[in-house]
């Protein structure tokens, strides 16, 4: 492997403090807290450890941090290293030449602007783009005047995959709000088994581990179809050119929660790149309530109003409070995600600490498409009837979303429709059920014959 050279910036210029200088966070902490979670899959390997660190000692720590994850095979994630063969003896043992690869990265989408990617393909052979030089940008710090990392190594870059390996189809993963691509960790080993696929997964433009640029200014005066417009053009046009950066034709492509309604924005505005929609759990679907909050009297719903008004956002909270952030972030992983064992419960709550405490940027979305409330300003319902491509809607059985929107909507749409519920799970079905979630994704990819069972799923309506 090639020497890691390192930019001539001071490890400081990739740190993000917090409100009380103890608890310090980083985008380098961040892809780190992704990395561990990743390192369940045994076939993932970050392109070297070294490409999370902004200084030479601080990836001496990653390597010997990445060593001990993989050695300790600790967590809930399957292992799959038992479904593919040993090489033979002669065969180059290099982790660039195994048939299936998993890959980590930032894609350039222009402007100094970095999509972060997880790419998962089987290969017969290597690759042209995996054996030669590459360069994989990381970011050291956000926002306008950010300074860059460029790290030399023997991997080429994530879009190179589909650059120069054969054409296949392509499954790519969209997460929520206040998520990143590492929540569906429990997801990949199951996907990655399906034959002629290839899987992609991905952190929202100023989101998680991608680029965070300041979000555009509110449209003074703006009705709600503009101000949605905006905040939705930020996420779908980034999409467009990380497509494009990627040589990716089509796609079926899944979102969950706000990630289902900024897919479906994005299938809406670009049909033809689009040949499934799987929704999971999407927000923004049914109607609005009769009653909108921002019209009710009485203090505290004109304080919540005016704080969702004024962007103050889970993730403000956490930056907010500092030291105690992680305690915060922990409190609600140990509860929500019980079934966690101990390892798998300290790494997710790491990553979604590490990627919540950094700088504001995607976030401040939500008050721009969604109301107080989480109602849409443009609900999907009657905007759905115009897709073109066959679409599935994917809810909890305990799910807070109410799958009789995606049933009602359905009533409106002029395409093949399925509503399913995934037993034993709630809003993340994905990590609650991940054998179900993957089965019924699964049917999705490979084509589902209408009326057949699939355990832990029930489908409510399928209509060809």
């Amino acid at each position: 492997m090639a020497d890691v050279k390192f930019s001539e910036h001071p490890a400081k210029a990739g740190s993000s403090w917090s409100l009380f200088s103890w608890s310090p966070t980083s985008v380098t902490k961040a892809q780190e807290a992704e990395s561990k979670l990743l390192s369940r899959f045994q076939y993932f390997r970050p392109s070297t450890p070294s490409a999370h660190a902004a200084s030479s000692a601080e990836a001496v720590a990653n390597e010997q941090a990445t060593v001990e994850v993989k050695s300790a095979r600790k967590g809930s994630f399957p292992d799959v290293a038992a479904s593919e063969p040993p090489p033979s003896e002669g065969d180059d043992a290099s982790p660039h030449h195994h048939r299936l690869i998993a890959r980590v990265g930032l894609v350039d989408v222009g402007d100094k602007e970095f999509i972060n990617t997880l790419v998962i393909d089987r290969v017969e052979k290597p690759l042209e783009g995996f054996t030669r030089p590459g360069v994989l940008k990381r970011e050291i710090s956000h926002g306008s005047g950010g300074q860059m990392v460029h790290l030399e190594q023997d991997v080429a870059p994530v879009e190179e995959v589909g650059r120069t390996g054969p054409k296949k189809n392509t499954l790519v993963l969209c997460h929520g709000y206040g998520a990143g691509l590492g929540f569906f960790y429990r997801n990949y080993a199951g996907l990655s088994e399906v034959d002629g696929w290839r899987i992609y997964a991905i952190d929202w433009l100023g989101m998680a581990n991608s680029s965070r640029p300041p979000f555009p200014k509110l449209r003074s005066g703006g009705t709600d179809e503009e101000i949605s417009g905006d905040a939705e053009a930020f996420f779908v046009e980034s999409l467009e050119k990380w497509r494009k950066a990627n040589s990716i034709d089509t796609m079926t492509l899944m979102g969950h929660s706000l990630g289902g309604y900024l897919s479906a924005a994005y299938a809406l505005r670009y049909p033809q790149h689009v040949e499934r929609l799987v929704l999971v759990s999407p927000a923004g679907v049914g109607k609005n309530a009769e009653v909108d909050m921002r019209n009710r009297k009485g203090f505290l719903p004109k304080l919540f109003t005016t704080l969702w008004t004024w962007n103050v956002t889970p993730m403000t909270l956490i930056r907010g409070m500092g030291p105690w952030g992680p305690n915060l972030v922990h409190r609600y992983t140990t509860r929500r995600f019980a079934y966690l064992d101990e390892s798998d419960s300290n790494d997710f709550r790491d990553y979604i600490y590490h990627i919540s405490a950094q700088p504001g940027s995607g976030e401040f979305a939500l008050s721009r498409l969604l109301l107080p409330g989480a109602w849409a300003r443009c609900p999907l319902h009657d905007r759905l009837a115009t897709l073109t491509m066959p679409t599935t809607f994917i809810y909890g059985s305990g799910d807070w979303m109410d799958y009789k929107s995606a049933v009602s909507a359905a009533q409106h749409m002029k395409v093949p429709v399925r509503v399913a519920r995934v037993a034993d799970a709630g809003h993340h079905l994905y990590m609650d059920n991940p054998e179900a979630f993957n089965a019924a994704l699964i049917e999705e990819m490979t084509g589902r014959t209408k009326g057949t069972p699939i355990d832990g799923v029930e489908y409510v309506l399928e209509r060809e």
